[in-house]
This record gives C-alpha cells, sequence and structure tokens, in this order.
C-alpha cells in the first residue's frame, strides 16, 4: 500500500503544480483563477507530504516535517471564496476575507515549536508519534486541529453549495443557455468534499481499532485529492468569466417611451396592471411570430431590449404572470419546436441534435436535459413514442 500511496500522491501533487501554474496566469477572472491556483498548491503541499512520509524521508529532510499540517484547512475556504468570485467576477477583495484563513494561521503559530526543534528532535518526535507515544502538547495540537478540520470542511462545504445553487437560480432568470455560465461542476466538487471528511471521519474511528489496515484513510484520501486535482485544474481552466446576473444599472424607458428613474423599485411600480397584460400579450406575440428563441445567446436582457422595456419589467412578468424563470420559459418554445419538428415526415432523414440546434439550444447536454425535464422522456423515445422513425445515425438518446 505504501507504494500506491507514494506513486498516487506524487502523480496528484505534480498535477496539482502544473495545473496551478496554469491557473496563476489565465487572464479570466484572474481573482477566481489564482484563488483556484492557491487551492491546487495546497493541495499539493498535503499530497507532497504524503510521498514525503510515504518514503520514509523524514530522518534525511527533517525540516519538511509537519508543514502540512495547517493545509487541510485552507481547502474549504479556498473553495468558498474561489466560488463566491467565479460567480461575480466584479466582486472586491475584503479585509474580512483574510478572517476565512484565522483557523489555519492558529494551527500554524501554535506549531511553531515543533518546525523549530533541532533536526535530531523532529526525527525523534516522528518515530515516538509513529509508536503511539505523543507528547501533550503535541496531541491537544493533534486532536484541536482535527477538530476545527471537521468543521471547516463540514461549514465550508455547506457554504459552497449554497453559493452555487444561488448562483444557478440566478442565471435562470437572465440566460437562455447555461452551458457557459454554470458552475454545477463545483457542486460536484463540494460533494467529492464530503467524501473526503466523511473518509477522514471513518478512518479516525476504524483504524484504531484494527478493522482495516494502518493508512488505509490516507491512502483513500491521496486517491480522492489526486483525481480532484484533476477535476479542480481542468473544469476551471475551462471556465469562462461570467459575473453573477445583476440589476443594470441603467435608465429604463417606460412602455411609453418616456424616460423612467434608473431605481429598480421606482421603475417596477411604474408597471400598472394594463401595462403588464400589455407587456405579456407582446411578449407572447414576439416569441411566436418573430422566435427569438432560435439564438442560442439570447438574454434577458436583449429579448427585454427588443420589447423596448426593461429587464426588471420583462422578469416581474415572467415570474409574476407566466410563473416561469426565463430560462424554462424559453426553452418550453425550443422543446415545443423540436417536438414539432420531429413530427414532420422529413424529420426521418435529420437527427435529433441537428433539429434541436436549429430550435436554439447550445449543445446536446443541455438539450437532453431540458426535454427530459419538460416532457419525462427522452428525445428519440418521444420520438418513437409518437410512431416516428429516429434517424440511422446521429441520433440522441
Amino acid at each position: 500500500m505504501r507504494t500506491s500511496l507514494l506513486l498516487v500522491s506524487l502523480l496528484g501533487c505534480a498535477q496539482a503544480l502544473f495545473l496551478a501554474t496554469a491557473l496563476a496566469f489565465r487572464p479570466v477572472n484572474r481573482r477566481a483563477s489564482r484563488l483556484l491556483a492557491v487551492m491546487l498548491i495546497a493541495m499539493a503541499v498535503y499530497l507532497g507530504n504524503g510521498v514525503y512520509l510515504a518514503a520514509k524521508l523524514v530522518a534525511q529532510w527533517p525540516v519538511f516535517f509537519g508543514w502540512s499540517h495547517p493545509t487541510p484547512l485552507l481547502f474549504g475556504p479556498l473553495l468558498y471564496l474561489y466560488a463566491i468570485h467565479a460567480t461575480d467576477a466584479d466582486r472586491k477583495w475584503h479585509w474580512y476575507d483574510w478572517l476565512h484563513f484565522a483557523p489555519a494561521l492558529v494551527v500554524l503559530l501554535w506549531s511553531i515549536p515543533v518546525y523549530t526543534l533541532p533536526a535530531a528532535e523532529k526525527v525523534a518526535l516522528y518515530e515516538a508519534i509513529g509508536d503511539g507515544v505523543v507528547p501533550p502538547s503535541v496531541a491537544t495540537n493533534l486532536q484541536v486541529a482535527y477538530w476545527l478540520r471537521m468543521i471547516s470542511g463540514v461549514v465550508y462545504t455547506a457554504c459552497t453549495v449554497l453559493v452555487v445553487r444561488a448562483h444557478r437560480v440566478a442565471i435562470r432568470r437572465q440566460f437562455s443557455t447555461l452551458d457557459r455560465v454554470t458552475l454545477d461542476w463545483l457542486l460536484l466538487l463540494a460533494g467529492a468534499s464530503v467524501i473526503v471528511w466523511m473518509v477522514v471521519v471513518l478512518a479516525r474511528l476504524v483504524e484504531p481499532a484494527g478493522w482495516v489496515p494502518a493508512g488505509t484513510g490516507d491512502y483513500i484520501i491521496a486517491m480522492v485529492l489526486a483525481v480532484l486535482t484533476y477535476l479542480v485544474g481542468y473544469r476551471g481552466l475551462q471556465q469562462s468569466e461570467m459575473h453573477r446576473p445583476m440589476p443594470e444599472p441603467v435608465v429604463a424607458t417606460t412602455d411609453a417611451d418616456e424616460p423612467a428613474p434608473a431605481d429598480v423599485r421606482t421603475d417596477r411600480a411604474l408597471m400598472t396592471p394594463g401595462m403588464a397584460n400589455a407587456l405579456e400579450r407582446r411578449l407572447h406575440e414576439m416569441m411566436e411570430q418573430e422566435k427569438p428563441w432560435q439564438d442560442p445567446e439570447l438574454t434577458l436582457g436583449s429579448l427585454a431590449e427588443r420589447l423596448n422595456t426593461s429587464t426588471h419589467k420583462l422578469s416581474d412578468v415572467l415570474n409574476g404572470r407566466v410563473e416561469q424563470n426565463f430560462h424554462d420559459y424559453v426553452n418550453a418554445f425550443r422543446v415545443r419546436e423540436v417536438q414539432r419538428q420531429l413530427i414532420q415526415p422529413g424529420s426521418v432523414n435529420r437527427t435529433v441534435l441537428s433539429i434541436a440546434l436549429d430550435a436554439g439550444f447550445a449543445s446536446k447536454s443541455t438539450f437532453n436535459a431540458v426535454f427530459r425535464k419538460q416532457t419525462g422522456m427522452t428525445p428519440s423515445a418521444w420520438r418513437d413514442a409518437q410512431g416516428q422513425r429516429p434517424s440511422d445515425s446521429g441520433s440522441i438518446s
């Protein structure tokens, strides 16, 4: 197991450092990219410590003993701060953001007496810990750091999930295509974080009892972290720049083309029930006649501009009267167009994907997800249920 742990940790460490370098010089959303780079460096330090211990290098280089001790307390805060800045590229760095790193700093300062020990004493301490003989001061440090890791991991994972879920709700109000503006992979990353902390807890419970070989927890954690370095780096590099949808700071106009104050509440107050009815009617007519939903890049702002109204009024009509967010409203037209095309005699010579792209969907994965959500069936299953023969190649299941 030691050889496998050494190999996994070494590969994960090298990958993390490589991706951290790429992210550090990435021009898109620099603050978020650099936060992600620092997180990868912290993961590299932790994995590098696994290499250091598995290769039994403490006696040769005791100076590195214990330096990865505070790093797990950085994983949660860095992931959370990355989520905040990735969903809002305009957010500034505030002084209180540094407070997220206070627990790691406390553990680091508390560990200074160990870091400053002479080399021979460090080796002796390492061997004593391996034999289960831990000095009281070190034991207290380890115990406090352990519980801080647990609390940090759980709290920051939950906070990251809340940030990403709020972002998903916000963008569905303004974007019809989410391929380049979602951070769903962060939910996956947060889920993996939960797994890591569960492993840590289980390892602490079962290893002393002898139910699994000693070091099993470290091995699993190293495996998960190594995989996460690829996920974090690859998806972080893929993610395009985006901003959390916010009210547009522009002077709106009334539906009668009269200037209106820029304040959002005032703008909304100007819309009477009669104006809301008229806007809703114009909206439906435009969607039916001009088919703006065929544009994959259609946004709430661009549609409002075509209707000569403000995004706030259009959003109020969609949420209050149509009772749908912008994303679901637009994609309902796209799904209906796909369904209409699928029952045409000529559709047997076309792939479902080509029909979906013509209807305004930007990708196969998005189309499949939206179609299933709105119909309860896959596109091919729906076409089969209508008695239409699918095309011989390139269809989507």
